[in-house]
């Protein structure tokens, strides 16, 4: 298997106009590129253009899923412990690629879900701001202290990880709304499982990579 930080995309023999490339899909679990278990694909088509294919991506199986979320219950101990502040400066980082790679994002988006150039913009920027209004959060996680109703007693409270969240949403919006779910979840030290839609495989991809 290849680490996603070792691959660029993998291009496919097409037919499609104006020699707009396709790619192989993978899932991504545990940083690591990997088809379906029992080897099932889709191809994604634009849906402006029927003939201009997108890519061929993993129809994944529940043993996809349940390998997911081990990988996410494995990475859990170590990302919780990871200082909240350094987990905000990674949003942070996350933010800043967005932005470097806004304008590719956008004509990607807009040919991949049917949307304006307009909104696929004013989407992919509602992502970048979510990552870096969570990158300060990474210093705000605070806990609370209570009065107690009893002598010489002191009550505080800590916010802890809860776990791996799933992460399942259409794809009419499919980068706005998985990210104002999944940074929020990520910066209090959870990990998440994103299952992308179907008719937006290729985005998330290229959001992950």
């Amino acid at each position: 298997m290849t680490h996603i930080l070792e691959a660029g995309l993998e291009l496919m023999d097409n037919n499609n106009p104006e020699g707009l490339p396709k790619i192989k899909g993978y899932n991504i679990i545990n940083g690591q590129l990997t088809l379906a278990s029992d080897g099932s694909t889709f191809i994604s088509k634009n849906p402006a253009s029927l003939n201009d294919e997108l890519g061929e991506f993993p129809l994944s199986t529940r043993d996809d899923v349940r390998a997911a979320i081990s990988a996410a219950r494995e990475a859990l101990t170590d990302w919780a412990a990871t200082p909240a502040p350094t987990r905000g400066q990674i949003i942070g980082n996350m933010g800043r690629l967005l932005m470097e790679y806004k304008e590719d994002l956008v004509r990607l988006q807009a040919r991949e879900i049917g949307k304006t150039l307009k909104e696929c913009g004013g989407e992919i920027q509602e992502a970048i701001d979510t990552c870096l209004f969570f990158q300060s959060e990474g210093r705000r996680l605070y806990g609370q202290t209570v009065n107690s109703e009893l002598p010489d007693k002191e009550l505080f409270t800590y916010r802890r990880p809860l776990g791996v969240c799933g992460i399942i949403n259409a794809c009419n919006f499919p980068s706005a709304v998985p990210f104002w779910k999944m940074i929020p979840a990520i910066i209090c030290g959870n990990t998440c499982v994103w299952k992308s839609p179907q008719d937006s495989p290729y985005f998330p991809l290229l959001l992950l990579g």
